[in-house]
């Protein structure tokens, strides 16, 4: 996904949103927090296009992660589309770090 985003303008536009209070010098603290610039060694800068290619990033490997629970962990011969419905619920309820 670096290759794709990377050399746009999408890393010149921050994605600062939910801010939830403050850092400890008082400057706002947000869930997401993608400062727009080109992206540093660990991950703090980068905009709207780090934020993107870590998102699609994370939807294509939990899709994978979906058919490989359900067909080979549980062996399942359910309905996928029940499967995924309810998946798609539980999901984001777990998980620890965006």
């Amino acid at each position: 996904m670096r290759g794709i985003f990377f050399g746009t303008a999408l890393t010149n536009i921050p994605f600062q949103v939910f801010p939830v209070g403050q850092n400890l010098d008082g400057s706002p603290y947000y869930i997401f927090n993608y400062i727009a610039g080109p992206v540093a060694a660990d991950g703090t800068v980068g905009g709207l296009a780090y934020f993107l290619a870590v998102q699609i990033t994370l939807a294509i490997a939990q899709v994978i992660n979906f058919f490989t629970q359900h067909s080979i962990t549980f062996k399942s011969n359910g309905s996928i589309g029940k499967a995924a419905f309810w998946y798609m619920g539980i999901f984001p309820n777990f998980q620890g770090d965006f």
